[in-house]
């Protein structure tokens, strides 16, 4: 015989409870999804400091579409308009620059030389040339724009990682890794008469997941005109007496102008233009002309007997100095096993740069004449009378530019070449990226119009 036992009020409740809970319980986890598969996130140049909270990035990443919206022909002028780089940061457009034709980044201030750039998280050789004889960078302009993916900008020091040359932080130029079909894309402007070209081209074929190969290709050209400071309205002329607080900038002894010396030595107030100051492109200046200019206030100066050999000096330094680049990208990536990937890199840039400067600037004084010629760092030493075109018949002192020559002209040629290949693989939980590289700058930069201690130099 079989007992039943009876529920209390309270017992009955408790099972209808626990058997709704239960219930609902089932349905919540019924009603879930399957877990998804997170994507594999590669992380490149891992050294790169992130944040994991939500504070202000200390990495600020200009993405490709970005660069292409903003308009800037290269990478030099993409990153030259970010806030961090400030200070010490020199262009193609330094005249007479030790580094000629290049173009660094300096963050926060500190200088090219604590300011690393990186392709793709891994050095690169820098330029040939450094800037103020000391300060070593990598030169931008040997970056193709169309081969970049990304930029990423730590504006933190990173010295305890890369070394002294991270200490105002690092720039990361992400390369594209592949790409399927053909683009041609190309740009034209014009600015004050003076134009640039670009053109680019990029090709790929196969897929990496059902091909186990891809491979592509990146041609970049670039080319400026020179634009010299006249070609400008605005600087057209170094007369700025137009302009509020302007002044006239010409200077008086820029053509070539000679000064009358005492018979012990001294400077007089009697000066001479060179002959043929007209011909070779200044403008002779009297004296109370030099005054209505604004060149001289001095009434001794700018007596009605003196003529002056007045040059503007605008028409022979360049703004913009005329540049002409080639870049080249190639890669190729193939898929070894599942958990090996191989792939290899070569890169190849070719940027050519002409800069114009004024002629050679000659002063007599600090000259000291000897069997071999005028030697340096002796005072109130001078042409005697008719010596050189020595218009006076006393001891004269010369200051001004040897128009007769011509100008100061370089000629910057830089190659670099860059070749990398290495593996991608995994080990257990584990991923690896191992990897050998090569690469090389060479700088060859000729000047003409220079002067030696022997004379003139071509």
């Amino acid at each position: 015989m079989t007992k039943l036992k009876r529920l209390t009020p309270v017992m009955q409740s408790l099972t209808i409870a626990l058997g709704s809970t239960l219930a609902a319980t089932t349905a919540f986890a019924q009603a879930q999804p399957a877990a998804q598969k997170q994507d594999r996130i590669e992380v490149t140049g891992s050294n790169v400091k992130r944040v994991d909270v939500e504070t202000v990035a200390p990495v600020q990443v200009i993405t490709r579409e970005q660069i292409e919206r903003s308009g800037q022909p290269t990478i030099a002028d993409v990153i030259r308009n970010v806030p961090a780089n400030t200070g010490s940061s020199y262009g193609e457009s330094f005249s007479n620059s030790f580094a000629a034709g290049a173009s660094g980044v300096s963050l926060r201030g500190l200088g090219q030389k604590a300011t690393l750039v990186l392709i793709n998280g891994r050095r690169t050789a820098g330029y040939g040339f450094a800037q103020n004889l000391q300060d070593s960078f990598v030169d931008l302009n040997s970056i193709p724009s169309s081969a970049v993916e990304r930029i990423e900008i730590l504006k933190d020091g990173a010295s305890a990682i890369y070394g002294s040359d991270a200490l105002a932080g690092v720039v990361n130029v992400i390369l594209r890794k592949d790409f399927k079909g053909l683009q041609v894309g190309g740009t034209f402007g014009s600015y004050e008469g003076k134009g640039d070209q670009r053109g680019n081209i990029t090709a790929g074929f196969g897929d990496l997941g059902t091909q186990k190969f891809a491979v592509m290709g990146v041609m970049d050209f670039f080319k400026r005109e020179e634009l010299l400071f006249s070609d400008t309205e605005f600087g057209k002329s170094r007369d700025f007496r137009g302009e509020n607080g302007g002044r006239n900038f010409e200077s008086l002894t820029a053509g070539g102008t000679w000064r009358q010396l005492t018979a012990t030595g001294g400077l007089t107030n009697n000066f001479t233009a060179i002959s043929g100051c007209a011909a070779k492109g200044g403008k002779v200046l009297t004296g109370p002309q030099a005054i209505a200019a604004g060149l001289t206030t001095s009434t001794a100066v700018g007596a009605a007997t003196n003529t002056f050999c007045a040059y503007d000096q605008n028409s022979q330094i360049a703004a913009l100095p005329g540049t002409q680049r080639l870049g080249l990208l190639s890669r190729a990536t193939f898929e070894i096993s599942p958990t090996i990937t191989g792939f290899a890199e070569l890169g190849y840039s070719k940027v050519e740069t002409e800069q114009t400067f004024t002629a050679p600037f000659f002063a007599t004084t600090g000259l000291l004449p000897t069997s071999v010629g005028l030697r340096p760092f002796s005072y109130n030493i001078n042409f005697a009378p008719g010596a050189s075109g020595n218009p006076y018949t006393t001891n004269a002192q010369f200051t001004g530019s040897i128009q007769g020559i011509g100008l100061r002209t370089a000629k910057i040629d830089s190659d670099t070449v860059r070749f990398l290949a290495g593996l991608q693989y995994s080990f257990g939980a584990w991923d690896f990226d191992s990897a050998i590289g090569s690469s090389k700058n060479k700088v060859t930069q000729n000047n003409n119009n220079r002067f030696s201690i022997k004379g003139v130099s071509n």
